[in-house]
């Protein structure tokens, strides 16, 4: 299918609060990550049991991909309001490129909350791709740009993203240039 990053697991039990994703690296050396996101646990639930259960959690990932833990990426999703929450998390500036369908999109797994990739819309942008010869597209809020990738590569006539975010204006510039899309036209 021309996918190459996709969510493995989603707080299927409750004990075990989090997202797992993996991502391969198209180009280059193909490497394998996953992003694992703990899901901030009620204050009725100690400590020790949710330290124990993320463990265990992190053990059975080793367990079934032998990826060396550098290329786990472990974080924390907190309940939170506004902006504060979706800030840079570190300075590392580790980017590669993932697939899907047509498009080639940036991923950055360390510096963000959110890795420039929402994988559950990835049926939309399909979508989007498959519909959009010769439209006009107009994507607000548009963050870095998947959607507007998949309306590129889905031949659109024009399209235009509007982000508040220069960071993710930029972010959505590269993956057009990615796709061979950049430019006036």
């Amino acid at each position: 299918n021309a996918i190459s990053c996709y969510r493995l697991y989603d707080a299927d039990l409750p004990e075990y609060a989090a997202a797992v994703d993996l991502y391969q690296e198209v180009d280059g050396e193909q490497r394998l990550f996953l992003h694992v996101q703990e899901y901030a646990a009620p204050d009725s639930i100690p400590e020790a049991d949710v330290k124990r259960r993320f463990g265990e959690l992190l053990h059975a990932l080793h367990d079934v991909f032998p990826i060396p833990r550098e290329r786990v990426i472990v974080k924390t999703r907190e309940k939170g309001k506004g902006g504060s929450k979706y800030g840079r998390t570190g300075e590392q500036g580790e980017f590669f490129v993932v697939e899907e369908g047509a498009a080639k999109l940036w991923v950055n797994l360390r510096d963000y909350l959110d890795t420039g990739l929402f994988l559950d819309h990835r049926p939309l942008r399909l979508r989007i791709a498959a519909e959009a010869e010769d439209t006009r597209f107009l994507n607000l809020f548009g963050y870095t740009g998947a959607a507007t990738v998949q309306a590129g590569v889905g031949r659109a006539r024009q399209t235009t993203t509007v982000d508040l975010s220069t960071t993710y204006l930029d972010w959505c510039a590269a993956n057009l240039h990615e796709n061979g899309l950049a430019g006036a036209r």
